[in-house]
């Protein structure tokens, strides 16, 4: 893979808590990274970084919601889904204090599957639009049905497989198109993506 170095360094930060998606995390620290784009993997649990995620696959986080005291550095927030560990983000508060730091500063936030309904816990979405797991379209005044789907600086997706096209949008956002289809292709979505059309 190639190992991509930048000046302006990218930093992203995912919120997961007990019972969070682990494909929607994986994938998506995975693709970023590949990108370079710093990621830091943060629980919400109080001084404990070992986290049960929804089909029982304990992760490691890399920091703990305790120490993250700036939020500056940070060009993005993101929520995976799993419908308890989503359940334990929005019964944070610190959770609804970064989400609200970032949008109100302008700075990207992304959820997906059921993340979106942190996102409806900590912002006013009245007035926007978003995706999420399709079930839960109900819960929202502007569901969109798209894989992915981006409003000002919220950017949602529906669910784990569609992770790696969220990945590769914020990719595209964060560190531009060439790197985001080099990545893209290293992968061998490319051809993933061939065949499937072939096979429609």
């Amino acid at each position: 893979m190639t190992d991509f170095k930048s000046i302006d360094k990218k930093n992203v930060l995912v919120l997961v808590a007990d019972g969070s998606e682990e494909m929607e995390i994986v994938i998506f620290v995975d693709l970023l990274r590949r990108a370079g784009i710093n990621v830091d993997i943060v629980s919400i649990k109080d001084n404990d970084n070992l986290i049960q995620c929804s089909r029982n696959i304990k992760l490691l986080a890399d920091k703990n919601i305790n120490d993250i005291k700036d939020y500056e550095i940070y060009d993005l927030v993101y929520i995976p889904g799993g419908s308890v560990g989503v359940e334990n983000l929005k019964s944070n508060s610190k959770v609804k204090e970064i989400i609200r730091y970032f949008y109100n500063s302008k700075k990207y936030v992304s959820a997906i599957c059921a993340g979106p309904l942190v996102l409806k816990e900590s912002l006013n979405t009245k007035d926007l639009k978003l995706t999420s797991y399709p079930t839960l379209k109900d819960q929202y005044e502007n569901y969109i049905n798209e894989l992915v789907f981006q409003d000002g600086n919220v950017i949602t997706s529906q669910g784990p497989a569609t992770t790696f096209l969220l990945a590769f949008k914020v990719i595209e956002i964060l560190r531009g198109e060439n790197i985001k289809d080099t990545v893209y292709n290293a992968i061998l979505f490319d051809k993933l993506i061939n065949k499937i059309k072939v096979n429609i």
